[in-house]
């Protein structure tokens, strides 16, 4: 049996990006992929302090693939996110949402781990997702994580055109929400803590645009600050732990919000506030590959396209990559290409 050498950028226990090279060989329904492009988002920050190969958002061209393997061809152009391994078996492959099966060493998780922030990486065949022929790269990319995510609760929980959707921070996720919610119908509504995202929201179709401060909505004096009506839906993407008593003041009586971002901080929950205006809170993890692959022919129908910059996929350029995430300079993704000089 063949084995290939994957080079891998990993975390470290003094958060630096290191370079690791692992030795793996095609299991049955595995193909080799050479990745192309990838993204970062904040999940990726979480395992930076760790040995973790990072990387879960990524497009690339089958290269090789195992004898059993019919659902793809050498040369094709597919997305990889979070999911490298399926089971078929388990509730919640069954269910449709293709997560890792609990007992994972049976199905490979035994093998060096690794990422798709590097220059190949070997997947499950059963967990790649198409990319549509006139979708670019870079810009299927960025969908494959934060998209995908905001995607979900979009299209899963019974929103309706119409009604009114918020979204409270406008980062690599919250930009591709409100493009998506304005996309399919809804009436989109944008939360800042600053102005200097109005004019990219409302060009990402928001109807309104509120400013945000810790004791709730700002009035700006502007006629939508002054007659604000509550939202149905709010899709927290911000990156810090929003206070969920002043969130509840921006939802509708019966409305639900959806905490999208991973975060290892507990919340306080204003338990009387909920259960007194039947307010939901409800926990939504990415998406299925079906469903990703649904978005990406949602997007390259109706011509959603992440905002982007691109970097080089080299160390210099995953580095240069997380330092702008940090400091919030993002606008509002960032993509890393091989072989490709920096651009926008």
């Amino acid at each position: 049996m063949m084995n290939y050498t994957l080079s891998v950028f990993r975390g470290s226990e003094s958060g630096e990006i290191t370079q690791d090279q692992i030795s793996r060989s095609l299991s049955s329904n595995e193909v080799l992929l050479e990745i192309t492009h990838a993204s970062i988002c904040g999940t990726d920050d979480i395992y930076l302090q760790s040995s973790q190969a990072l990387g879960h958002e990524g497009v690339g061209i089958v290269r090789k693939k195992s004898a059993g393997v019919r659902s793809v061809s050498v040369g094709d152009r597919v997305g990889v996110c979070y999911i490298q391994k399926v089971c078929g078996k388990c509730d919640l492959c069954i269910s449709g949402w293709n997560q890792y099966c609990q007992e994972r060493k049976r199905y490979g998780a035994d093998q060096p781990q690794q990422g798709c922030l590097g220059d190949q990486a070997i997947w499950s065949a059963g967990t790649l997702i198409p990319i549509p022929k006139s979708y670019s790269s870079s810009h299927a990319a960025a969908c494959m994580c934060g998209g995908a995510t905001a995607w979900t609760v979009l299209t899963k929980y019974n929103i309706q055109p119409g009604q009114r959707v918020g979204v409270i921070g406008v980062g690599g996720m919250g930009h591709l929400a409100v493009k998506l919610s304005a996309a399919l119908g809804y009436e989109t509504v944008v939360f800042s803590r600053s102005f200097s995202k109005r004019e990219d929201c409302t060009e990402f179709g928001a109807k309104e645009f509120h400013i945000l401060r810790k004791e709730g909505l700002s009035d700006d004096g502007s006629a939508s600050s002054r007659k604000f009506q509550p939202v149905d839906h709010l899709l927290v993407c911000s990156s810090a732990p929003e206070d969920f008593s002043m969130l509840m003041k921006l939802v509708a009586t019966h409305g639900t919000i959806y905490p999208l971002t991973v975060s290892l901080h507990s919340v306080s929950v204003p338990l009387l506030a909920m259960i007194d205006r039947g307010i939901r809170i409800q926990g939504s993890l990415t998406a299925s590959t079906d469903s990703i692959a649904q978005m990406l022919e949602f997007c390259n129908e109706n011509h959603v396209y992440p905002k982007i910059k691109a970097l080089s996929m080299n160390r210099e350029g995953i580095e240069r990559a997380f330092q702008s995430m940090k400091d919030g300079q993002v606008r509002y993704k960032t993509i890393l290409v091989k072989d490709a000089c920096d651009s926008e």
